[in-house]
């Protein structure tokens, strides 16, 4: 009953309120920054009456920040609850009782877990959904499209043998204006080019308008409409999938990843799964060292402390990029990322002692 008493002293009368309060003025600095770096755009959109957009525009990315920040608020709530405990000679007395300091702290470990779980879903769930509302009020901000208008951009994919493009795409209405598409067939005689006016989705099939179609560089014809199949072309998405695979994996649930048949899947899985145990392993590496420190310099503490959180974000960081250029398999690569960190926090914890 004493340490159930304990935890919930330091869990819920402690940390909670004070990873609260960081959470909150961490987030709001790193939007003030944010503002403060485009001082002259921002100041430029309010002049133009434009104050309207850029308050939606911080609201749709209020988790992009708030995701950012949310790992270093767990070592940074953790050392704010140690400090007066330290101060006031209370973990002291806690450890002469028998009571090791990573058992005192041993409540802020569901805490990171926790968040792990918040920032998995934040990553995986509302940054992705939000991203295509933050391009368009971005690109309304910059001139590029009117308030209301069709959110419209270049798009290229690739459906079997064949490439296609498009200068002008509106996937909401399942339709591409300017297109081309290119399918190579082994040999020069055979390969196709095709550029049409429109493509666009009708009585369930894809029709091309205004086609001109060439194979080889020597047979040329002329369509006023026609569907790709008939071409010899393929093109094997309906609408919704391919409003969906022009999207970038980022800008993608997990899900939608793997639905789009996306070729990066197992990496952003393992990526963001990865990034759901920074809370804990920032914390692991941090507040080990703080507690360790004797000689009351608590400020020069406090920040070696924090500058050890940043380890595992750094990893994480390096790891995104050995995976783009390694043939080994990113869930192996992830998982003995995962467990070598882990352990060494595991190890600072088991031997954090004053």
């Amino acid at each position: 009953m004493k340490l159930a008493t304990l935890d919930r002293y330091v869990l819920f009368e402690l940390a909670a309120l004070r990873w609260a309060m960081l959470l909150f003025i961490g987030t709001f600095l790193l939007m003030l920054g944010d503002f403060v770096g485009q001082m002259g755009y921002n100041v430029q959109l309010v002049k133009e009456r434009h104050f309207d957009l850029l308050l939606r525009y911080y609201i749709l990315r209020f988790p992009e920040f708030l995701l950012v920040w949310l790992p270093l608020s767990v070592p940074g709530a953790a050392i704010l609850t140690a400090i007066p405990m330290m101060s006031q000679r209370t973990i002291i007395a806690l450890s002469a009782s028998g009571i090791p300091p990573r058992r005192v702290f041993a409540s802020l470990l569901p805490l990171a877990l926790l968040c792990g779980l918040i920032g998995f879903e934040l990553r995986d769930q509302v940054v992705p959904r939000l991203q295509g509302e933050v391009e368009y009020l971005q690109a309304i901000m910059d001139g590029k499209i009117v308030d209301g208008g069709l959110r419209a951009r270049p798009g290229g994919w690739r459906s079997g043998s064949t490439h296609w493009s498009a200068q002008v795409a509106l996937p909401a209405l399942g339709e591409y204006r300017t297109v081309s598409a290119f399918r190579y067939a082994g040999s020069y005689d055979n390969d196709v080019i095709l550029l049409a006016h429109r493509l666009i989705w009708r009585e369930g099939a894809w029709w091309l308008e205004d086609v001109v179609w060439t194979q080889g560089g020597r047979r040329k014809e002329h369509f006023a409409a026609c569907t790709p199949e008939k071409l010899g072309l393929e093109l094997n998405f309906p609408p919704r999938a391919l409003a969906l695979a022009l999207r970038s994996d980022d800008a993608k649930t997990v899900d939608e990843v793997h639905q789009s048949k996306g070729s990066r899947y197992k990496q952003v899985l393992s990526l963001r799964v990865a990034a759901a145990f920074l809370p804990l392993m920032c914390l692991l590496f941090a507040l080990p060292f703080f507690i360790r420190q004797q000689n009351g310099r608590i400020g020069t503490a406090t920040v070696t402390a924090l500058g050890l959180a940043f380890v595992p974000v750094a990893t994480l960081g390096l790891l995104a990029k050995v995976m783009v250029s390694t043939s080994v398999h990113p869930v192996y690569l992830t998982a003995g990322t995962l467990a070598f960190m882990l352990f060494i926090g595991a190890w600072f914890w088991w031997r954090m002692r004053l």
